[in-house]
């Protein structure tokens, strides 16, 4: 530990402390002011089991940039910690040191730990030492004692504080985001250099003004309660509006913005991640234009930023944890593919893809989350650009699509729909029957074809009219799908003619056995705009034969059709292969 203190000393100073206590908070606070008497100059923390702190020193507050009232009764989860590990990772409330003792009962030494807050005006790099304090004959943990010193001007602390600027540094210079500090009145205090990019304004042209002046008029009633949030803290919000471009005209941005609290809890204002979004709104009133019923884009995505250097991530940003659950800690050291799908892994993104050489790479794909689902994303590579000595990384950007794709499979869906019923389109029908009649997908089981018309189809048109004639086909076709197993399709050939795939049959009698009751289903009555119509189907069914085409099977099962309407209609006529 940074400092004399001999970590035996502490541990026999703990111990002997314990044995004549009367109380464990009276004997953690025995303990810490022993400690810090014995140790001038060291912060001296002393938790209950719980993680509440029972007693500070002095040296304590001053080290940690807080008050001894601010410090006592408070645990390493309270929101006012703002912590980063050695390596710049925020750190959660459970992976500070006397925390970890708590849970594990051991002792944690050297570790380095970056502490940010306002009266401290910069990260501080303190190393700790934190110890377990055990009941009278060791039986029982009754809380922990750590011991710290001021680490910042040590080698490890300076080494630290590099590379927490460096991660920051890379981020900032290579996000495609508008990165802004605003005041609580909104008045913007730092600018990234992506505001030139995005906006054609330089830094030093916003810093100063206020971001609610930029804001579009019309856009600024619904946002400017989110962007001047006073008082106790507001949390994050999630916004879309125009800010104005250099030379005229608006730019629609997607502001990811976060609250800034002070270690009273009190607003001092908030960080905005702006997106451009421009080429995603033309797209979205496109969709509104036609009267679109799903939005392309998902609303408010947050976008994920990770570092890799020959294809193992290096850093990962907060967001990592919104998007997809997992700390940024648990990303780190892992390769990048393994968060791929394992069937997308190799089709979808090489290594070669992944080194900085590769340039700038758009493509998509679907990642996992900590919960075992996965989302889809469109990632962008890029290169580091920067000052210092780090080529070889690469900077990649996860931008979640989850609605963009389930809009696009429902198009490509609806393509292959009859206009109608919903039932599948000829085009798709048989190459459906195409693929369940591959002799490697029969599986032993047996496949039927059916084919079905409407009987006396003409008369309901023309005595009831063609509105008439449209919800019997409609009723139909719902009839038949809720008879329907797994596996099984229905195709619209054309007018009042379908062709039902029967798949995993075991026999062609039990085909016959579920077409007579779907022959009895269709037959009853079927109430239209134009009053009740009653229409029976004439069914021919056959099974398929091994090696068989489908224009063979489905001329034998219409073949069989028409001599159930030969026969007299309303019935179900079998053909042997």
């Amino acid at each position: 530990m940074h400092g004399e203190v001999d970590p035996r000393s502490l541990t026999v100073m703990v111990a002997d402390v314990l044995l004549w206590a009367t109380s464990v908070d009276g004997a953690l606070r025995e303990a810490a002011l022993s400690i810090g008497d014995a140790f001038p100059g060291h912060g001296v923390v002393a938790q209950l089991p719980d993680g509440a702190i029972a007693a500070a020193n002095a040296a304590a507050g001053d080290l940690l940039g807080l008050t001894l009232d601010q410090l006592v009764g408070r645990t390493s989860m309270d929101p006012r910690w703002s912590a980063v590990s050695e390596q710049g990772i925020p750190l959660t409330g459970a992976e500070h040191p006397a925390m970890v003792t708590l849970a594990t009962g051991q002792e944690v030494r050297a570790f380095l730990m970056g502490v940010v807050s306002p009266l401290i005006g910069r990260t501080r790099w303190i190393e700790i030492d934190s110890h377990p304090v055990r009941a009278s004959g060791g039986a029982g943990l009754v809380g922990v004692v750590a011991v710290f010193t001021d680490a910042t001007d040590s080698a490890r602390g300076r080494a630290a504080s590099d590379a927490q600027w460096n991660a920051y540094h890379l981020v900032v210079m290579n996000t495609t985001d508008v990165l802004l500090s605003t005041d609580p009145a909104t008045h913007v205090e730092w600018a990234s250099v992506a505001s030139d990019r995005v906006l054609g304004w330089a830094p030093s042209d916003i810093v100063g003004r206020r971001l609610i002046d930029l804001i579009h008029p019309d856009d600024r009633a619904d946002v400017s309660h989110a962007l001047t949030p006073l008082g106790s803290a507001a949390g994050a919000a999630d916004l879309e509006y125009r800010v104005e471009r250099v030379g005229g005209g608006w730019r629609w941005l997607a502001d990811a913005a976060s609250t800034i609290v002070g270690n009273d809890l009190v607003v001092i204002g908030q960080i905005h991640a702006l997106r451009d979004i421009e080429s995603e709104m033309a797209v979205r009133l496109a969709l509104a234009e036609s009267e679109a019923r799903y939005r392309l884009i998902a609303e408010n995505a947050a976008d994920v930023i990770v570092t890799l250097v020959d294809g193992v991530i290096t850093w990962a940003s907060p967001s990592v944890t919104r998007t997809l659950g997992f700390e940024p800690a648990e990303c780190t050291g892992q390769r990048f593919e393994s968060f791929l799908l394992p069937d997308e892994r190799a089709s979808t993104i090489t290594p070669e893809d992944l080194q900085p050489s590769s340039g700038r790479h758009v493509g998509r794909f679907r990642v996992r989350t900590k919960e075992g689902t996965s989302r889809w994303v469109e990632v962008h590579t890029s290169p580091y650009v920067g000052s210092d000595d780090r080529a070889g990384s690469l900077v990649v950007t996860l931008h979640v699509i989850d609605e963009r794709v389930a809009f696009e499979n429902q198009l490509e869906d609806l393509a292959k729909r009859d206009g109608l019923t919903g039932a599948w389109n000829r085009n798709e029908g048989l190459s459906r029957l195409e693929a369940a009649t591959r002799p490697e997908r029969r599986a032993g089981q047996a496949v039927a074809v059916a084919y079905i018309d409407v009987d006396d189809f003409k008369t309901v048109n023309d005595t009831q009219g063609h509105r008439a004639g449209d919800d019997l086909l409609v009723s139909i076709v719902s009839r038949t799908q809720s008879r329907m197993r797994r596996g099984d399709a229905l195709v619209r050939m054309g007018g009042d003619e379908f062709l039902l795939v029967l798949s995993g049959t075991q026999s062609l009698e039990e085909a016959v056995e579920l077409l007579e009751q779907l022959r009895a289903v269709i037959a009853e009555p079927v109430p239209t705009g134009a009053g009740v119509v009653e229409a029976t189907v004439s069914i021919g069914v056959t099974l398929v034969d091994d090696g068989e085409g489908v224009d063979a099977c489905i001329a034998r099962a219409d073949a069989a059709m028409y001599r159930a309407k030969a026969d007299g209609r309303n019935r179900v006529v079998a053909a042997l292969p």
